[in-house]
């Protein structure tokens, strides 16, 4: 059963992640492309560029952050806990 909840807790994660990033990109890209400061090509490349660069900043971060402050229970307990925060989350980015 644990390994049910992580799958879903790596669907929920990977389900945020793009939610998150459609509406991010979207709205990076629009006043670029608007204000014509950019080519609508260059304002996709510059917006994954360091969508991927914030990524990698801000879930090194979380790493340590999540460490030191968050104390989750172990086994099906702390999986259930993080899928309705990332089911939360995904909702809420809808």
């Amino acid at each position: 059963m644990t390994a049910v909840i992580f799958g879903v807790v790596v669907l929920l994660t990977a389900v945020f992640a793009f939610l998150n990033g459609f509406r991010d990109a979207s709205t990076s890209v629009a006043l670029a492309v608007r204000t014509r400061a950019l080519t609508p090509s260059v304002a996709v490349l510059l917006a994954a560029l360091f969508n991927f660069v914030g990524v990698l900043i801000s879930s090194t971060a979380v790493v340590a952050i999540s460490h030191t402050w968050i104390h989750l229970p172990d086994g099906e307990s702390g999986l259930s806990i993080l899928v309705a925060a990332l089911a939360s989350a995904s909702a809420w980015a809808c």
